[in-house]
């Protein structure tokens, strides 16, 4: 088939076709659809496939034929047109022309014309210079409560507990040494059967803190003191083994000693005792840093943010619509497995895939995706300007650590793709950092609003 093509530069990175399909060619597409037909018919006093041809056009008529062949025509047709110009599509192209007037008109007698409409991958510019650019960017300063808690929880962690033989009650941060013995909770609210024997124990060790042990237990104790019996009412969680999950009981525990906490002194002696650290500013130091790597995270991240927006702000690019509609999807698809990790059933993630909902997250979430979009072709120019390469090796390493990390098969092609790209993203970022003025200012918490009168 050889047509012809008038190629248009349309806004919106589209190209417009017009395509002409000669008389030669439309004739023959037309025979071979009738061809097809008299193949597959079935009429009554025909064996099948050897009615006459007029009869079947006849029977099938005009239009119906005209749209087969049209189809057909416009599927092979625009693929060697966008072949012989080079057209590299985004998306599905679309017709420019009105269908029914291009069924009405067709005839196989004459050369075959429409018009199509086909989204190209765009050509970005930057429109500022990328290499000097100056930002600030907010950091999350480095809370130094922080730090006075985990020193206070390792404290805690290396407490003893001393018997007191004065008469007084249990407190939080206190540890009984208890029997206790479970029941069923009555519909009543009085205690019912006992429970299971191994929800019962001698001499038990009872440290009052919160989150020990069920919802409530602990505090049940709080004032309770030696020879005392409390009946403390609990329910247990959700996780607890089968036969007890969700169970409302009551528990007596009979308090036989109370011990008092005794927090060590955090001196050079506990650091280098308990931790194995040479002094007390070498914990001080393992706990900053321990506790700092999230922090630090969070303000790489902020950097980086910080930086692809100024480079979005510099590049020019007409964004073709399908495109722009690719990258919805498949954010709307990710969002949709989140909620399906976070915990929400099929049925629910099924309800929320509808059109009016996809339609709604489109329009909210058109800017962002055409940021991204921005800074992607950014990052793209800056590696090939620069010679940015990305080796196999490279990223068969982070493949391999991907696997290693998910335990379960991947996405081969669409993988490479996500980790090749992130590659060449840090490779830029650090090309960017070298060159960009960056300063740094600590993140300012959030003006407290006025109370009412």
């Amino acid at each position: 088939m050889a047509v012809t093509v008038k190629k248009e530069v349309l806004p919106g990175s589209q190209v417009g076709l017009e395509i002409t399909v000669p008389a030669e060619d439309a004739k023959k597409a037309y025979d071979k659809y009738v061809q097809g037909l008299v193949k597959q018919s079935n009429m009554p006093g025909f064996r099948k496939g050897s009615a006459p041809k007029q009869l079947i056009i006849n029977a099938a008529g005009k239009e119906r034929i005209a749209a087969g062949v049209v189809e057909q025509l416009v599927e092979s047709s625009a693929k060697e047109a966008m072949e012989a110009e080079g057209i590299s599509a985004v998306g599905q192209s679309s017709l420019d022309s009105d269908v029914e007037e291009l069924i009405n008109n067709f005839s196989e007698k004459n050369e075959f014309v429409y018009k199509l409409k086909v989204d190209v991958w765009p050509t970005p510019e930057f429109n500022k210079d990328w290499k000097e650019r100056s930002i600030t960017v907010e950091q999350e300063p480095f809370d130094e409560s922080l730090l006075d808690d985990a020193l206070e929880e390792f404290r805690r962690r290396e407490a003893t507990y001393v018997a007191t033989e004065e008469d007084v009650g249990l407190e939080m941060g206190d540890q009984a040494v208890a029997n206790m013995q479970g029941f069923y909770e009555a519909e009543d609210g009085s205690k019912g059967e006992p429970l299971p024997d191994f929800a019962e124990g001698q001499g038990i060790d009872i440290t009052l803190e919160e989150g020990k042990f069920m919802p409530g237990f602990v505090e049940g104790l709080v004032g309770a003191k030696v020879n005392e019996t409390r009946a403390v009412p609990v329910q247990f969680p959700e996780t607890a083994r089968k036969e007890l999950s969700g169970l409302k009981a009551i528990f007596d525990v009979e308090v036989l000693e109370v011990r008092n906490r005794v927090l060590p002194e955090l001196n050079d002696e506990l650091a280098l005792t308990a931790a194995g650290k040479k002094d007390l500013a070498e914990l001080r130091e393992d706990l900053k840093s321990r506790l700092s790597f999230e922090v630090d995270q969070a303000n790489d991240a902020a950097m980086v943010k910080a930086m692809e927006d100024e480079l979005a702000g510099t590049i020019e690019v007409d964004l073709p619509e399908s495109l722009i509609d690719q990258q919805t999807r498949t954010k709307f698809a990710a969002m949709m497995s989140d909620f399906k990790q976070s915990g929400a059933s099929d049925e629910q993630v099924q309800g929320m895939i509808t059109k009016e909902n996809y339609a709604k997250y489109a329009k909210t979430a058109r800017g962002n995706v055409e940021t991204m979009l921005k800074k992607s072709f950014a990052i793209q120019l800056i590696a090939d300007e620069e010679g940015v390469t990305i080796e196999d090796e490279e990223v068969d390493a982070q493949l391999d650590l991907l696997r290693a990390e998910l335990k379960e098969e991947l996405d081969e092609e669409s993988a490479r793709d996500k980790v090749f790209a992130n590659l060449q993203r840090n490779a830029v970022v650090e090309i960017l950092k070298n060159k960009w003025t960056i300063a740094t200012v600590d993140k300012q918490p959030p003006a407290e609003e006025p109370e009412e009168e």
